[in-house]
């Protein structure tokens, strides 16, 4: 069932799905095939991800298939230039468009790109510089980092204290990012896991800068939150990401939302850092809590 599924989805991918001169898939699309939104890089990237995924784990046709749409784009369109930091994140008949810097999701893109390289060096330098290649630049596989078109200089490594302790992470300012993009990278192209920096320091050290800084919210409301669900959820509740609270959508990150969004955690975000040995039992027991008290989902927020 699900091979057949994903063979279905991944022919209507290839055959179907609108995509640009540049080779550029559509945002969304409809039943008609209808192009809706904006020719999108990181989307597109997103979704030749999953392709690959399948690909890879049911072999065969699907991975024809998967090889068929990764070749799809013109990857090396992406980059601003051969120096620069910058990437663009839309393909419109003008030309590329919305400049974008590292560090965020766009590791995805860009490791994508660096993948589908044939010949020349320009995809390889970049995701060296940026977002750092293990036995290249510094031993353990750390960015040296490059300068951004209006003088900027990325990626940037905000350190997150609490405790006495300080934990590192990585943005593409001097503010903390939502803990999705580290995430989503981690789970979709195995550059992180084959990365020291990535493997033995950001993405254990960031996963404790998440929890603790949900843990030092002591201004927020949980006794509110208690007297609503039957049980407070300080101490065990964390997790960074993006999407619905009861103001819109928001991004939560370290540091307070984004827009005066309310603070939501997600169990989802949680259950991404279950990769980190350290902390494995730790975020399967606080899982483990808010399920059993029915607080598996938010549905609430601090105000």
């Amino acid at each position: 069932m699900a091979e057949r599924r994903a063979k279905e989805t991944m022919k209507n991918i290839n055959l179907n799905w609108p995509r640009d001169a540049r080779g550029w898939f559509a945002h969304w699309t409809n039943r008609q095939f209808t192009p809706e939104g904006e020719y999108s890089t990181i989307d597109s990237a997103i979704m030749i991800a999953g392709a690959y995924f399948a690909g890879n784990y049911f072999g065969g046709e699907l991975a024809t298939l998967a090889e068929e749409i990764g070749n799809t784009p013109d990857w090396p369109t992406i980059y601003v230039s051969a120096t620069d930091s910058g990437i663009y994140m839309v393909s419109n008949a003008e030309g590329m468009s919305a400049q974008t810097q590292s560090f965020n999701e766009y590791y995805l893109l860009c490791y994508l790109a660096m993948a589908h390289e044939d010949g020349g060096t320009l995809a390889k330098d970049h995701f060296r510089d940026v977002f750092g290649l293990a036995g290249t630049g510094s031993p353990d596989g750390k960015p040296a980092g490059r300068s951004a078109w209006w003088g900027g200089f990325f990626p940037k490594f905000p350190v997150y204290t609490s405790g006495g302790n300080s934990y590192q992470t990585m943005s593409d300012s001097t503010d903390f990012m939502t803990s999705f993009t580290v995430q989503f990278a981690w789970m979709a192209v195995k550059g992180m896991s084959d990365n020291p920096w990535y493997k033995d320091t950001i993405y254990p050290e960031w996963a404790q800068a998440d929890r603790l800084w949900w843990n030092d919210q002591t201004q927020l409301d949980w006794a509110g939150f208690e007297s609503s669900w039957g049980a407070n959820p300080h101490g065990k509740a964390f997790g960074c990401g993006a999407g619905d609270t009861p103001a819109g959508y928001g991004v939560i990150k370290m540091g307070g939302p984004s827009d005066n969004k309310q603070y939501v955690f997600s169990a989802a975000n949680m259950a991404g850092f279950l990769g980190v040995n350290n902390l494995k039992e730790i975020v399967s027991q606080d899982l483990q809590w808010l399920y059993i008290n029915n607080i598996s989902y938010t549905k609430d927020s601090f105000r």
